[in-house]
């Protein structure tokens, strides 16, 4: 008989034990399904960042990217501050352009007839 009893305490203490070892199972897959859950919150979000990163970088590229009028105004501009000469070495250091590109403007604004290039 007590080994009969001793059986039943063991069968209990395991179905106890059965019962907890559950419970904790469902706790960790709802654990890991809200985890799954936020990752792909997470990814998305990262997904709209990174979106919005190169919508950014192209916003920045295209305000960066010099104008070929800004570089003609500020050609006439100093062409007027030095008397209507131009130092080629001067100018391209100021505007931080080489010197074949100032000439290449000097010759568009020739071209537009706002100046007239002697030699």
């Amino acid at each position: 008989m007590s080994s009969l009893v001793a059986e039943k305490e063991r069968s209990e203490r395991l179905s106890a034990e059965l019962e907890r070892s559950a419970a904790s199972i469902d706790a960790l897959q709802k654990e890991l399904t809200m985890a799954r859950q936020s990752i792909l919150s997470k990814d998305s979000e990262i997904s709209a960042l990174k979106r919005r990163m190169s919508e950014l970088e192209v916003e920045l590229e295209k305000t960066l990217k010099p104008r070929p009028e800004l570089y003609e105004a500020f050609i006439l501009s100093y062409i007027r501050e030095h008397r209507g000469r131009i130092s080629l070495a001067e100018c391209s250091k100021e505007i931080g352009l080489p010197e074949t590109n100032i000439r290449d403007i000097l010759e568009n604004l020739q071209d537009k007839g706002k100046i007239r290039l002697e030699n």
